[in-house]
């Protein structure tokens, strides 16, 4: 098919691969107009954030995980063989040194937790331990899963050790002026990466 340019500036006749190499470069490119299979293995799709701002007081122990009210965040995957950066951030104290433990879900899957052993609880991270109820820990984590396809809720979610005791997320247990006078907020993060 010969080449042709129309009145109004159309080309026409051009078949794939007809242009030379570097004839068309970035700066030709409309802002965002690459789709998301152009993209590349690695790239990111998109980034979706809840934060919580207030405190969360829970009785717990070995035997529960309770979900952080208000910190979950859902994500619809574009493609079924993406993954998913999950990032979260928070900070916790214990009722008089008790140890507990976070652990990631999505939907009604624990993702990123230790192999079965014993009668030990399965979670994120082995122990955390506060030595006061004025005391915040800071606690941060991430995992790379493959969900599938469909729209995914991930959350956190706190747990003690065996005998019920308080835990506070986002501020100290005594939520006073005195001791630690801080207070902070938590966050859960999911990145849809391209595979």
């Amino acid at each position: 098919m010969p080449i042709g340019i129309n009145g109004s500036g159309t080309i026409t006749g051009i078949s794939v691969g007809g242009l030379p190499d570097g004839i068309v470069d970035t700066d030709m490119i409309a802002a965002k107009a690459a789709t998301k299979p152009k993209l590349g293995n690695g790239a990111i799709l998109q980034c979706l954030q809840t934060v919580k701002s207030d405190q969360f007081t829970v009785s717990a122990n070995a035997s529960n995980f309770f979900d952080i009210t208000g910190l979950s965040v859902d994500i619809t995957m574009t493609a079924a063989s993406n993954k998913v950066l999950v990032l979260f951030t928070t900070t916790w104290t214990g009722q008089n040194g008790q140890r507990g433990s976070f652990r990631v879900r999505r939907g009604s899957t624990d993702i990123g937790v230790g192999d079965a052993r014993g009668s030990r609880t399965r979670a994120f991270f082995g122990s955390i331990q506060t030595s006061s109820t004025n005391q915040c820990l800071p606690v941060a984590g991430q995992f790379l899963d493959t969900p599938g396809t469909g729209t995914h809720t991930y959350k956190l979610q706190v747990g003690g050790e065996s005998g019920v005791g308080t835990l506070t997320v986002n501020s100290n247990q005594s939520d006073g002026d005195s001791g630690d006078k801080f207070v902070g907020i938590s966050t859960i993060t999911v990145l849809e990466v391209a595979a």
